[in-house]
Formats: structure tokens, sequence, C-alpha cells
């Protein structure tokens, strides 16, 4: 596969259907899982015979897990958990650790997989192209991969469509992170024993806690 080969506007309509179609999945308010998985599957078929992984960094202990890969067995999964990132560490573990792309062509040579040869022989993983995920201060959280049961190179649809994918993720996750500070937010405001009310720029009362009311009388 010549990766010189520009990307022609088919493929440029191509990447913005899945972005399209990611975007209306946030907007119904589908499960993160869901769509992340629903981003997997996209990917992975505009690259036959090939599968698609989402793996993220566990905050506690630094290693890489699987979050999503629909395609992949659950043997596959924990084959993958608690991968430590490093230059051995297969693409995705490299690109994590080097905060950069990785397109290893061969697996069963290249030294960045010396550290999971096995897994590539035991699962047929002749090729892999991993980036990496970041997050909104470009602290690296995770990779998004597609790995390929042929020794293949990447064009540069594919490079664009790796980069895409792993911008849409990182938009899902911080979506996600919002949600749950919200949450927790309200959760606390909702408990707390002091009185908290919020106005708007103009000093108009938007909102107000339990407290608020009961120590005001407002409540009926």
């Amino acid at each position: 596969m010549n990766e010189d080969v520009l990307i022609t506007p088919q493929q440029y309509d191509i990447i913005a259907n899945i972005q399209q179609q990611i975007l209306e999945k946030l907007a119904d308010n589908d499960p993160v899982v869901d769509i992340l998985n629903s981003l997997c599957l996209l990917a992975e078929s505009f690259l036959p015979n090939a599968a698609a992984s989402i793996m993220m960094i566990d905050e506690n202990d630094g290693t890489l897990s699987i979050m999503c890969a629909p395609s992949i067995p659950i043997i596959g999964h924990q084959a993958l958990a608690k991968l430590q990132p490093g230059t051995g560490g297969g693409s995705c573990g490299n690109a994590v650790f080097h905060n950069e792309p990785q397109y290893v062509q061969n697996t069963f040579e290249d030294e960045r997989w010396k550290h999971l040869r096995h897994i590539a022989y035991d699962f047929n993983i002749c090729a892999c192209w991993s980036v990496p995920v970041v997050n909104e201060h470009k602290d690296v959280i995770g990779s998004f991969a597609l790995s390929s049961f042929e020794h293949r190179a990447p064009a540069l649809f594919h490079k664009k469509l790796l980069d895409t994918c792993s911008s849409i993720i990182s938009i899902v996750l911080k979506g996600e992170r919002y949600e749950k500070r919200l949450l927790l937010l309200s959760t606390a405001l909702s408990n707390a024993a002091e009185g908290v009310v919020i106005t708007d720029k103009n000093n108009h009362i938007v909102e107000v806690n339990p407290a608020f009311e009961k120590i005001y009388g407002l409540c009926e």
C-alpha cells in the first residue's frame, strides 16, 4: 500500500460522515461506551481484515488496558490487560510512552513489539498502527489503534482516520468528565448544610440549594 497516495474527496467524505454519526450519538446522549464501540466499528469498516481498539491508562499504576474493542474477543482483552507503556510495549505502549503515532508494519519483527511478540503470534496481529489519545491539557490518557491481520503500512487516509478517531475520543471523554463533575457538584450542593445561591451576571437568582430554601423559609 502506497502511503504517498493523496486522500481523495470520497475519503474525506468518509471521515466527515464518521464525525457526523458520532456527533448525533452525543446529541442523543448515548452511553459513552456505546459511542466509542460504534466509533471502533466505523473505523475498522474502512480497513478490511482489521480490528480497532481503545486503550486507557490506569491512573493508579500507569498501565494500559482495553476500554473498547468490540471486535476483539474477551481473551484478547485479557491478554492485553495491564500493558506497561515503553519501547517494547507494542504500538500502543510506544504511542503512549512517546506521545507519538506508531505505525508498525510487521509486529513479528519490529523491536517495538519485542515484549508482546507472543501476543502478535497468538492473535495473528501482523501490523498495528496506534496514535495517542490526549486530554484537554494535552496529557496522554490512552491510545487508539487499528490492528491488522496482514502485514501492511497505512495510507495517508488511514493516518487521517486514526487522528480523527483519536480527537473524537478525546472530545467524548472530556464530555463524560464534565458531566461527572456537574453531577458531583449538584450532589454536593444538595447535601450542603449551608445555604447556597447561584446568580447570573446580572445578579438574578437562577438556583438555590435545599438548605437555602429551609433557612429563608422558601420551602412549600
